[in-house]
């Protein structure tokens, strides 16, 4: 029988984690063009951003990506007005839900200045500089109001 072993102090991991095919190449067009990609269903139609892999709609697999306007419209918020260690960002900032035209889902970032946000107004992606771009969603620093 093999022993078991108890450590009181944290280990540290390194793991690493494939996006998928999908995701992959959703990233791969945040960091080399700039660009907010979908997926449309080739059943039913329905478009899915950030992609996944089949049609909340109709359970078909989905693999048709579509670039998503430069504009979407906030079509939901929360206001962050406090600090916290595990937010990347100092208060105040909000999360925005982000529906582009021609999409049925909505894509969560985050919305930089909350100055008087509301409900419709049109909002664009803020991208990092293009040699700074990693491959992730961190590659949209956030959202600006138009």
């Amino acid at each position: 029988m093999k022993e078991i072993k108890f450590y009181s102090e944290p280990l540290e991991m390194e793991y690493t984690r494939s996006p998928g095919k999908l995701l992959g190449e959703f990233f791969v067009k945040l960091r080399d063009e700039g660009v907010v990609a979908g997926v449309r269903c080739s059943n039913c139609s329905y478009v899915f951003v950030p992609p996944q892999q089949f049609c909340p709609e109709c359970s078909s697999k989905m693999i048709n990506f579509v670039n998503m306007p430069s504009v979407g419209t906030v079509a939901s918020f929360t206001v962050v007005r406090k600090d916290s260690p595990f937010a990347q960002w100092k208060a105040p900032f909000a999360f925005v839900a982000v529906k582009y035209d021609g999409a049925n889902s909505l894509f969560w970032h985050r919305l930089k200045d909350i100055e008087g946000i509301k409900v419709g107004d049109k909002v664009q992606p803020v991208f990092k500089k293009e040699e700074d771009r990693q491959g992730s969603i961190l590659d949209i620093e956030y959202f600006e109001k138009v």
